[in-house]
C-alpha cells in the first residue's frame, strides 16, 4: 500500500485558518512578486501513518528558499495543511515550487512573480 501523496495543491495571496480554512485570491501569477504566498495541500494518506513535510522554492534549479521540515503526527486518511511563505526578495520571474513528503517531492507546481519572459 501507497504511503502519504499530495492529492491537490492549491495557491493563494492570503489565508485565515480561523474559524474555517478561507483562500483570497487563489492564482499562480502575480504582476509584480508578492511579499508571501500561500500554499494549502491536500494530502491523501491510505496508511493513516505519520509523515513528514517540507515546502521548497526554485529558481532555474537553484534553491531558494525551504520551510522548516515538519512531522504530522496525523493520522487521518485525507489532511489538508495550509502554510505561508514569505518572498520578500523574489525578483520579477518564474518559480518552481515543490511539495516535499518524507524527503521525496510529491508535487510540483509552477508560479509566475511578473517574468517579463512568461507567456501571458
Amino acid at each position: 500500500m501507497a504511503g502519504a501523496r499530495v492529492a491537490g495543491l492549491i495557491v493563494c495571496s492570503d489565508m485565515s485558518t480561523k474559524p474555517v480554512l478561507v483562500l483570497r485570491d487563489v492564482r499562480r501569477r502575480w504582476h509584480r512578486p508578492p511579499l508571501s504566498f500561500c500554499l494549502v495541500a491536500d494530502i491523501d494518506n491510505p496508511t493513516e501513518q505519520s509523515f513528514s513535510w517540507q515546502v521548497v522554492v526554485m529558481r532555474r534549479g537553484v534553491e531558494i528558499d525551504r520551510t522548516p521540515e515538519t512531522l504530522e503526527i496525523n493520522s487521518l486518511s485525507q489532511v489538508f495543511i495550509p502554510t505561508r511563505l514569505g518572498v520578500g526578495d523574489a525578483q520579477p520571474r518564474s518559480y518552481t515550487v515543490q511539495w516535499l513528503l518524507d524527503g521525496s517531492v510529491s508535487a510540483t507546481i509552477s508560479l509566475d512573480f511578473g517574468d517579463p519572459e512568461a507567456a501571458p
